[in-house]
Order: C-alpha cells, then sequence, then structure tokens
C-alpha cells in the first residue's frame, strides 16, 4: 500500500526490510525519506532508525512514523532526537501518505 501511495503521488520507492541499513551502507542509495512502523516486533523500526541516522548518505533523509495508536512519550522522545517530521496512522490512508511523503519532500530538511 505505501509503495502504491508513492507511486500515485509521481515517487519512486524502494522496498529494503529490516537489514536496509546493512544495504543502503554498501551502496550508493540515497534515499529521500523513510517511513518507518513504530509497531515493528522488538522495536526493530526505532533500531533501524538509529542505525540509518548513523549513516552519513542517509542521515538528512526525511522520516515518516507510521504508528497504529498514540506513541508513548518515550517513543515521542524518540522521535524527536531521530528528527522525525512526521507521523501516519496505521493503516496507512494512501492520500495521506501522498500528502505527507510529498510535504516532508518539499520542505526543508
Amino acid at each position: 500500500m505505501l509503495a502504491d501511495s508513492a507511486r500515485t503521488g509521481g515517487l519512486a520507492e524502494r522496498r529494503m526490510g529490516v537489514s536496509a541499513d546493512r544495504r543502503i551502507k554498501a551502496t550508493d542509495v540515497k534515499p529521500s525519506a523513510f517511513v518507518v512502523d513504530a509497531g515493528m516486533p522488538n522495536r526493530e523500526g526505532w533500531k533501524f532508525l538509529e542505525k540509518v541516522r548513523k549513516l552519513g548518505h542517509a542521515r538528512r533523509a526525511s522520516v515518516l512514523i507510521l504508528s497504529a495508536g498514540p506513541l508513548s512519550e518515550a517513543d515521542e522522545n524518540k522521535a524527536l532526537e531521530l528528527l522525525v517530521q512526521g507521523f501516519l496512522p496505521a493503516p496507512p490512508v494512501k492520500e495521506q501518505v501522498v500528502a505527507e511523503l510529498k510535504r516532508v519532500l518539499d520542505g526543508p530538511r
């Protein structure tokens, strides 16, 4: 659904999964944005984002957090620390995904 939303908004997408930080580090992939699921088991979404923010060429990418409910105070603080630009509801609504991606990609980073 997220990939379809990106294409609808005229954006290219690449699915990378939980090992994305290794793939990004090993290639010349320079992502413009990430949509990270805050509800992944074992906090994998947050761990991924922490790793990505340490990579030089991915450090400045925009980040949207996908969440099925309100974030805990700890997660809100983590989002601020990791420079998250926005939030999306889970399950995502196509028009909202497109609008949020365009907003963060068109704005300052």
